[in-house]
């Protein structure tokens, strides 16, 4: 199967997408995928690669028909694939999909987190919650706790030296003056 005769194949019989539309998602002009299906006109290196990333193919199956898939994995994708062989429930999905997402730095704050907080041989853990309405704290905010944490307990720094904003997500009220205030 020839190049072109591929691009019909993907647009036709997988994608399920007219010429029309299938033109449109890549920038060019109906009559000129139609030219392209046919072998008509050559195919250019920017067709080529318009619709490897409007449609997430892997390239070396569009230009040779060589390849293990016709599209490219995603890292949703693989998440995916993890989901349904652990049988993760949409808590689960969705943390590992904000997880995967963040900076190394904070997600070596949360795995440090994670590591205090399971660990039996640590339990008077400065990260285990005192009462239930720390359960309501957003993910961005447990991970600034676990942060805050791992500047002062492993980096050696004293409160005063973190910066503004674990200050102000970390405040606890100490006196009657203060919780008039918060």
């Amino acid at each position: 199967m020839e190049t072109f005769e591929r691009i019909k194949h993907l647009r036709k019989d997988i994608l399920k997408l007219n010429q029309e539309d299938f033109s449109k998602n890549i920038g060019i002009s109906r009559s000129n995928i139609a030219n392209i299906e046919v072998g008509r006109i050559k195919l250019t290196d920017r067709v080529i690669s318009d619709i490897c990333r409007e449609f997430n193919v892997d390239e070396e199956w569009l230009r040779t028909g060589n390849g293990n898939h016709i599209f490219v994995q995603t890292p949703d994708d693989e998440l995916k694939r993890l989901a349904e062989k652990y049988n993760f429930n949409d808590a689960e999905y969705n943390f590992f999909s904000q997880y995967v997402k963040l900076d190394i730095s904070k997600r070596r704050a949360l795995v440090e987190f994670l590591e205090n907080f399971t660990s039996s041989n640590n339990e008077d853990c400065a990260c285990e919650y005192e009462d239930a309405s720390n359960n309501e704290k957003s993910i961005e905010e447990r991970i600034a706790e676990a942060e805050r944490e791992h500047e002062i307990k492993v980096l050696g720094k004293k409160p005063e030296q973190l910066d503004t904003r674990d200050k102000i997500l970390n405040f606890k009220p100490n006196d009657k003056s203060d919780k008039e205030h918060a």
